[in-house]
């Protein structure tokens, strides 16, 4: 599937993140809960490009976001795939690290308890993300894109961080949150990725 997304995205202290979970569940109904995984690889010299593996409830896809990382609108490659078992999303992410090599590439594990209020015009998702420590962020994502998300934060009170964001964030952030693959052995990173499909 191939799709245009429009996206803000902001981070939350924990605080925050409850009350503002209490609070969109008043006015929104019952979010839904979704664990994920995402097994990311970036090459940094490439500020157009995210390709990562992405398990949701043992449905694994194959996803690309292509444009800049700060553009408000950006394309996204998506894919289903016909494998269930963690030995088969590994030999799937064997396959992106020989294919996507480069000096400057670098390879992230992102876990994630997302709460999800969707609607007919929006999504405003809160997210819980941990590896390294824990973190707190919501993104708001419009169903057209000649909608402004921003509009749609303010509505709820949440400000987004709309300032430009170089490699250099990104390395630092995921650095602090998330894990780096390319330390983990292979025992480790499976033990991981079978904690969101089955082994086999």
């Amino acid at each position: 599937m191939q799709q245009l997304e429009k996206e803000i995205w902001g981070q939350l202290t924990e605080d925050q993140f409850n009350s503002k979970l209490v609070e969109l569940t008043s006015g929104l109904g019952q979010p839904k809960i979704i664990k994920r995984l995402a097994l990311q690889i970036t090459d940094y010299n490439r500020k157009d490009l995210d390709t990562r593996i992405r398990i949701d409830q043992d449905r694994v896809r194959l996803m690309q976001k292509i444009g800049d990382w700060n553009a408000p609108v950006r394309e996204e490659l998506e894919l289903d795939l016909s494998i269930s078992t963690a030995n088969e999303v590994f030999a799937l992410w064997k396959l992106l690290e020989n294919l996507l090599v480069g000096d400057n590439v670098k390879k992230t594990l992102m876990q994630l308890e997302n709460r999800v209020f969707d609607t007919n015009d929006f999504e405003i998702k809160l997210t819980h993300q941990f590896g390294m420590r824990d973190a707190y962020n919501f993104e708001i994502e419009v169903k057209n894109v000649d909608e402004d998300p921003v509009t749609i934060g303010q509505l709820y009170g949440l400000e987004p961080d709309l300032s430009v964001k170089d490699d250099k964030y990104w390395q630092e952030f995921n650095e602090k949150t998330n894990l780096d693959i390319s330390v983990l052995n292979e025992q480790d990173l499976k033990n991981i990725i079978s904690q969101y499909v089955k082994f086999g």
